[in-house]
């Protein structure tokens, strides 16, 4: 059976071959995603181990446990054994974490002690507060400034011990000053020498674990020396012990994450049911990356579910046409009395060969899409990189299996539905007195209609309850129906078109039969009476421009709603507070420094620059305008004052919070971002009303309506560092720059916009930030060095620019944009390649029409005129059809992209659309394909021999 089976696929080898690359892309798709997103999410872990590391300063593989030792409770030997503690705690979490340990070590603090510099009664003088604190091995891992190491050996009843250079600063101390320590009760707990001060170690971070914030206040001792002074504590004593493990995370695997945030929840629940502390970065780190894990599974699922259902319908189809072929031989099998389970066994084996096929070759296929999809930098675009370190796993192999079984139960269903055929039941069939077929029902499409608009219902309740509540969208059950809506729309409007095709055509037939000439008589006459095979044609046309256009929109959309997420959370190109010397305080140092560290780590070529000799430092409160429009690159730019905390006082006498945002009407417009449709009006409507009326206001929020205020009378607004203005509200906006409409409604604290040369006129204010439009143009590198020339330091700085960038390079962004890019590409080419199919197989069917067409005396330019006309008629309804229906899926079904996000998440809302050039790369696949397709049709008509097709007619 299994060489009966062979010989069929052979007997069809381009539908063999054709049956082949379909599963081979079923199974790459299904297999690439997972290997994809495993390598892309394994890429983002890291990533977020890094960024945690590196914004706080502390290892994310550190656990904590912490407890109270006191005298009241335990004994100065089981304070001294602490070093067997370690060992069993160590023992514990190695048993559940598998991840080995790089840094184990202690800490004992003696607190709530003061450093007298004399003993004298008389001469007694409290600095601080301190603190004694011993970890075993601390040597190793700092960086001597001053002096040395203190010695284990205690000279009289005076121990050495080392400070950090804060310490130094803050608490005035001097190495090798004697310091006196006592407890609250003024009990003498001993004396201590600084023998030297030290910095830590930058190599050795994930050493130093627990808080650095007492490092100002802290006295280092050797732990033998601490033993000494506990032993010698005739007091009471209270001792925090603090437990410290550094787990190697570099090499976390993602498929361990939930199975060791269950296992460190469990270790804490342990750990405070006996009294102590847990603590660990990690629970965080994973909890985020598991919110993160979802949202790109689940878009990636959206995106792929549609080009699997394609691929399998690709399939399907051309198992029919496989088993088309066959059926006179099905039928004389049956009428000899072979058996429906013999049948079905025979042409089970048949298409189990190319799935075996495409078992063992597709995860391999899977895996080079994989490394592509970590490659795209955008919608069709991909660059030189290092991709995705993706690999062929068991799991590969069962996401293999799983979508060969269901590949294979779809080309099982032509099989047993021919294999349930007699030979009556086949003559009736080709005579046309059949039942019709799956794709010219009506109730199928329809069926695909209303689940597909369900599942926009139900997103749009999901989205009301978003909105009201302020949940996140992973905190909702996902129903599975979202992914499949979109496609489910395009197949159930494109099976309806399908099936008024024929009606509309004959419409137009009956109208225009008497003036019609004979070619395109003969086409309308063919399509209007009997539409078969070209049905598939039609329908992939369709799908090829239905789906080209969802997914092109869907790049778009999603590339411009990150870009207007970053624009919109940070109101222009570029927005800063600069640093003056007017009234400047200590933490304004750090932040200036701290900007300076990340823009030099971001363009190094920025340490070289030098500020010019005419350039001055700012002493006044706030810079001049002209200095910033005179920087390199900038088109314009404006000020902008917010004042956080301040009341509105309604003419009702009510009261609510709310934040002042206050612009230059004059320049804003020029300078900031904005979007025409996020608001009733335009912006300049808004700006121009500010002009004529500075004391008139807009209030970002519902407050105006929730309250039915009275607009025509004055509101007063009232500052927490003193003065007042009179202003009148005259309207409500639901969307400005930098305000989020959902968080105003959750914390009822309204954003009030208005005029700030009115404001300022009325109240001191602090800090005014510059928001600026950049020249694209203008590398950001040249324009930071412009400031560093011009002496302009800032306190806080947002590049929209660079963030876009840096968001348009990460792992997630790459893999959406890659599945975007190979869904478009394969659906394209998969939907095209059936549309040929389709059209060479009924071009092989119809040669004795054509041969009797020539017989008649109709020449070759007549017969190619008539296929032409077909391919007008269904290429051009498919044409028109698709992309309408491509047009409306964009628009109703996009929104799904972002069902993992909650309301907040979603400011601006996204604007669908696509780009021009993406409409002309569909345009020219289309094109070529109707190229091949005329050109096949004129070397077939040509090659045509009339008498073997009458010959073949006689017989």
């Amino acid at each position: 059976m299994f060489i009966v089976a062979a010989r069929k696929l052979i007997r069809n080898k381009w539908l063999s071959l054709c049956l082949v690359v379909g599963l081979l892309a079923a199974v790459a798709l299904v297999t690439s995603i997972p290997m994809y997103s495993e390598g892309a999410l394994q890429r983002v872990l890291r990533k977020d181990l890094i960024d945690y590391r590196d914004r706080t300063g502390y290892y994310p593989g550190g656990f904590t446990v912490r407890t109270l030792m006191s005298s009241t409770e335990d004994s100065i030997g089981n304070l001294l054994g602490l070093p067997d503690y370690t060992a069993a705690i160590e023992k514990s979490l190695l048993e559940s974490l598998p991840l080995p340990v790089i840094i184990k070590t202690f800490r004992v603090n003696l607190k709530s002690l003061f450093a007298l510099t004399s003993l004298e009664e008389d001469d007694k003088y409290i600095q601080k507060v301190t603190r004694l604190s011993a970890i075993p091995g601390f040597e190793d891992h700092i960086k001597l400034i001053s002096g040395r190491l203190p010695a284990s050996q205690s000279s009289g009843n005076v121990y050495e011990v080392i400070v950090h250079e804060q310490a130094m600063k803050e608490m005035d101390f001097l190495v090798g000053h004697t310091y006196h320590l006592v407890d609250i009760q003024l009990n003498v707990v001993g004396s201590v020498r600084i023998s030297g001060a030290f910095r830590i170690d930058e190599q050795s971070r994930e050493f130093w674990h627990s808080n650095r914030e007492d490092f100002d206040s802290t006295f280092f001792i050797p732990y033998l020396s601490y033993q000494r002074v506990m032993e010698s504590l005739k007091s009471m004593w209270a001792v925090d012990v603090e437990w410290f493990f550094g787990f190697d995370v570099s090499d976390i695997k993602t498929t361990d994450c939930l199975i060791i945030k269950r296992n460190i929840e469990k270790q804490l629940n342990y750990i405070r049911g006996v009294g102590g502390s847990g603590q660990t970065p990690l629970t965080g780190i994973i909890e985020i990356y598991l919110e993160k894990q979802r949202q790109l599974n689940s878009l990636l699922t959206f995106l792929i579910t549609p080009v699997f259902i394609i691929v399998a319908f690709f399939i399907y189809m051309l198992a029919e046409l496989i088993i088309d072929s066959e059926a006179n031989e099905i039928a004389l099998l049956k009428s000899r009395g072979s058996g429906t389970g013999q049948v079905l066994a025979l042409y089970a084996i048949m298409f189990l060969i190319p799935c075996a096929a495409a078992f063992f070759a597709g995860p391999f296929f899977g895996w080079v899409i994989s490394r592509l999809l970590g490659l795209a930098h955008g919608f069709l675009q991909f660059g030189k990189g290092v991709g995705i370190a993706s690999r062929i796993s068991i799991r590969t192999w069962g996401y293999a299996a799983t979508a060969l079984v269901l590949c294979f139960s779809t080309v099982l269903v032509p099989a047993f539905r021919a294999s349930r055929t007699t030979i009556v039941l086949h003559k009736a069939r080709k005579a046309g007195r059949a039942k019709q077929r799956f794709l010219k029902g009506f109730a199928p499409g329809m069926a695909l209609l209303a689940v597909s608009l369900y599942a926009l219902y139900s997103f749009g309740v999901r989205r009301q309850i978003l909105e009201i509540t302020g949940a996140q969208g992973s905190e909702l059950p996902l129903d599975p129906i979202y992914f499949l809506a979109a496609i489910f729309f395009i197949f159930g409007a494109g099976l309806i078109v399908l099936k008024f095709l024929p009606v509309i055509t004959s419409l137009i037939f009956l109208a225009l039969r008497r003036v019609l000439p004979l070619v395109p008589y003969t086409s309308f006459l063919k399509i209007s009476r009997s539409f078969g095979r070209e049905r598939y044609a039609f329908f992939f046309l369709l799908l090829t421009v239905a789906s080209g256009i969802f997914y092109s929109s869907a790049a778009r959309t999603m590339n411009l709603g990150t870009e207007h997420q970053i624009y919109y959370r940070n109101g222009a190109d570029v927005r800063f507070i600069p640093f003056s010397w007017y009234r400047w305080k200590d933490e304004d140092l750090l932040k200036v420094a701290a900007v300076r560290r990340e823009l030099f780590d971001k363009f190094p070529e920025l340490e070289h620059v030098e500020p010019e000799t005419t350039s001055t430092i700012s002493r006044r409160q706030f810079r001049p305008i002209e200095d910033y429009l005179n920087l390199d690159g900038v088109i314009d730019a404006t000020r902008v004052a917010k004042i956080e905390n301040a009341t509105l006082i309604a003419p009702t006498g009510r009261r609510s919070r709310i934040q002042v945002f206050a612009i230059d009407p004059l320049s804003y417009g020029r300078a900031a971002w904005h979007r025409a449709d996020l608001n009733e009006y335009a912006l300049e409507s808004y700006l121009r009303t500010m002009v004529l009326n500075p004391n008139h206001v807009f209030i970002a929020g519902e407050l105006l309506e929730r309250y039915h205020y009275d607009r025509d009378k004055p509101f007063r607004i009232t500052f927490q560092e003193g003065g007042s203005m009179e202003v009148y509200a005259v309207d409500s906006i639901e969307y400005w720059p930098t305000v989020n409409p959902f968080e105003v409604a959750q914390e009822e604290k309204y954003m009030v916009i208005c005029s700030l040369p009115y404001l300022e006129a009325m109240t001191a204010l602090q800090n005014i930030e510059v928001w600026i439009s950049r020249d694209p143009k203008v590398q950001p590198a040249e324009f930071y060095a412009d400031m560093v020339k011009n002496r302009i330091d800032m306190l806080e700085l947002s590049d929209s620019t660079m963030e876009v960038r840096e968001e348009t390079n990460t792992p997630s962004f790459a893999g959406i944009n890659g599945a975007l890019s190979l869904s478009f590409l394969v659906t394209i080419s998969i939907s095209l390649t059936g549309f040929v199919v389709c059209w060479i197989i009924t071009l092989n069917e119809r040669t004795l029409q054509f041969a009797l067409f020539r017989s008649l005396g109709m020449s070759n330019g007549g017969v190619v005129g008539v296929l032409i006309w077909e391919q007008l008629l269904i290429s051009g309804t498919a044409l028109l059809s698709g992309s309408l229906i491509g047009s409306a899926v964009s628009r109703l079904f996009l929104p799904i992209l972002n069902l993992n996000l909650g309301a907040s998440d979603q400011v601006p809302p996204l604007q669908i659309g696509a780009y021009t050039t993406d409409y002309y790369t569909l345009i020219v696949f289309v094109i070529l394909m109707l190229i091949f397709a005329f050109a096949f049709l004129g070397v077939f008509v040509s090659r045509m021999k009339v008498h073997q097709a009458l010959k073949l007619g006689e017989e």
